[in-house]
Formats: structure tokens, sequence, C-alpha cells
């Protein structure tokens, strides 16, 4: 990896950290467990969409999870380890369902995955840690439709970035 991207991802994680806690304290008022990862979903899957358009890897949304799991540890560890697998199964899972070479719809589809396994992740450690508390009567249905919630949302958001990004700053994509 060469240094301007550990430099740009230094950046992402640095706005991710700062966007995420203003999206946090904002997401409070929603009643609902997961309730956060909705509001963070388009968001989340913006700075994803931006980093595989920058990084062009197959582990691109692995490269930004590692660097912010890091920081998010240190407040909560349970949370850090389920940013760095949200990240390896949305690459996992990106690669497995959309290959190598992407268009610009694939690339959204595929940065959206970060949000939808985030809160797949987050809920079913959630539910664990608590004993089953949350879904133990309720079934799986409320993981899943927080998943396809999740993964709907991030769709929109990796729009919004991918033609924010295009008009807006095409120096991102260049290669420095």
């Amino acid at each position: 990896m060469k240094t301007n991207h550990i430099t740009f991802l230094g950046a992402l994680v640095a706005v991710l950290v700062a966007g995420g806690y203003v999206l946090y304290v904002l997401s409070k008022a929603m009643p609902i467990p997961g309730g956060k990862f909705l509001v963070m979903g388009p968001y989340l899957s913006l700075i994803m969409l931006i980093a595989l358009l920058r990084l062009k890897s197959v582990w691109s949304m692995t490269f930004v999870s590692l660097p912010f799991a890091v920081v998010i540890s240190a407040f909560t560890p349970v949370m850090g380890a389920a940013i760095i697998s949200a990240g390896i199964l949305s690459d996992i899972t990106g690669r497995l369902l959309f290959g190598t070479k992407l268009s610009d719809l694939r690339l959204c589809l595929r940065a959206a995955l970060y949000p939808m396994w985030a809160i797949v992740l987050s809920l079913s450690i959630s539910d664990y840690l608590t004993g089953n508390l949350l879904y133990g009567k309720a079934g799986l249905q409320p993981l899943i439709l927080g998943a396809i919630l999740a993964y709907a949302l991030g769709i929109v958001g990796a729009f919004a970035g991918l033609s924010v990004t295009r008009r807006m700053w095409p120096y991102l994509l260049r290669d420095w």
C-alpha cells in the first residue's frame, strides 16, 4: 500500500469518527434497537464508496475498517470487533456477488453491504450479550428487516456519494 493511500485512510477514518459521532448523538432519539445504524447507513456507505473508488482494492472496506475499529475499540472493544468483521464480510460478500470489475451500480451495491453487515453483526452481538433478550421472542424477523433497511439506506447513501464525488471532488479519485 502506498503512503498516499495510508494518508487517505487516515482522513477517511477521521471523517468516519467525526461524522459518526454527530449521527450517533442525533440517533439517540430513535427508540428501536439498531436505529443508530439505520441513521448511519447512508453515511457509512458513502464513505465506503469513496474508499472503493479511490483504493481500487478487493479489500478496500477492510482497510478502512481496521483503523476505524482501533479507534472505536478504545471506547468499546466489542464494537471494534464488529467493525472489523463488517469490513471483512462486506469485502468477501461484495467480491462473491459482484466480482472485481465494477460498474457504478455494482460499486454502490457493494458499498451498501457495509452498513448491512454492521447492523447484522451489532444486533447479533447485542442479542448474544443480553442473553437473547432482544430477539429471543421475536425471532429473526427484526434482524432481517434491519438488514434490508440498512442495505436500502446504504444504496441511497452510496448513490448520493457517487454523484457528489464525481461532480464536486474528482481529485479524490486521482492517483497522486
